[in-house]
């Protein structure tokens, strides 16, 4: 196996000749370390290490994706884009502000849309003229025994509910 290939995959298969030689080349071995080295104390600082250097690619990579290419980080461009659409809202209002006939065709429009709206409502209750009935029975209905037989939901318990209250 050689130097460079030593993974957080393949670690525990090396020998302890070759976990010395690799932290010996990374400049890690453990010359101060007073007690007897063997394979397990080699391995723990291999693992140490190449922990370190994953947390060091991983914060690498974090800065890159966090700059942009104009070198802003994720905060600034938030803030940039944030006064570009307000500068642009703002510029908007004042163009409509300018036009004095803005707000009259506005208003004009919008009381348009409202009497295409309810014109559609009226047909839709045009085609059910049962809705007028059970509409006004169902608005008027103070007490179960108000309700006509024949409108009551024949599926309706004939008992009042302990929990719900009243049954339509």
């Amino acid at each position: 196996m050689t130097l460079k290939s030593i993974s957080f995959e393949n670690v525990h298969r090396c020998t302890t000749y070759e976990l010395r030689q690799a932290l010996k080349k990374r400049g890690e071995f453990l010359d101060e370390y007073s007690g007897t080295i063997n394979y397990e104390i080699l391995l723990q600082r291999m693992v140490q290490v190449l922990q370190d250097e994953q947390r060091r690619r991983d914060e690498h990579r974090v800065q890159l994706l966090s700059e942009d290419t104009e070198g802003l980080s994720l905060a600034e461009r938030l803030t940039k884009s944030k006064e570009e659409r307000k500068a642009a809202a703002v510029e908007r209002s004042r163009q409509r502000q300018k036009d004095p006939t803005y707000f009259a065709k506005k208003k004009q429009l919008d009381t348009a849309h409202c009497l295409d709206s309810s014109k559609e409502n009226m047909q839709e209750d045009s085609r059910f003229p049962e809705n007028d009935q059970t509409n006004d029975l169902t608005n008027n209905i103070r007490n179960d025994s108000e309700v006509p037989n024949e409108v009551r939901d024949p599926f309706a318990p004939s008992f009042r509910s302990k929990f719900g209250g009243k049954h339509f």
